[in-house]
């Protein structure tokens, strides 16, 4: 599946892996994946955001205050490194 994904999209679900761990779930949601995207300035998907009137850094805190939702079927026991699932709202957003 990750083959058909640029270098960058890739980059962004790492970031949303990332983002997924620091919430301590094992699912990454949409708000993870948007905030990967939203990651890097130099990023396709922030410099649109911006162009857009959008300021994605405001766009990132507000997703992390207050912390993100709790999926009620995601366990906080995933070892870091250890690949994580995307819920399936993330697959559907990414499959969009």
């Amino acid at each position: 599946m990750w083959q058909r994904f640029t270098e960058a999209a890739r980059r962004a679900v790492y970031y949303a892996q990332i983002e997924a761990q620091t919430d301590n779930v094992n699912q990454v949601t949409p708000e993870h994946l948007l905030i990967g995207l939203l990651r890097e300035p130099e990023a396709r998907s922030y410099r649109i955001a911006a162009g857009c009137g959008a300021n994605p850094d405001a766009v990132v805190a507000a997703l992390r205050t207050p912390p993100l939702p709790r999926n009620p079927w995601a366990t906080t026991d995933t070892p870091r490194g250890k690949e994580m699932t995307l819920s399936a709202r993330a697959k559907r957003a990414i499959d969009f």
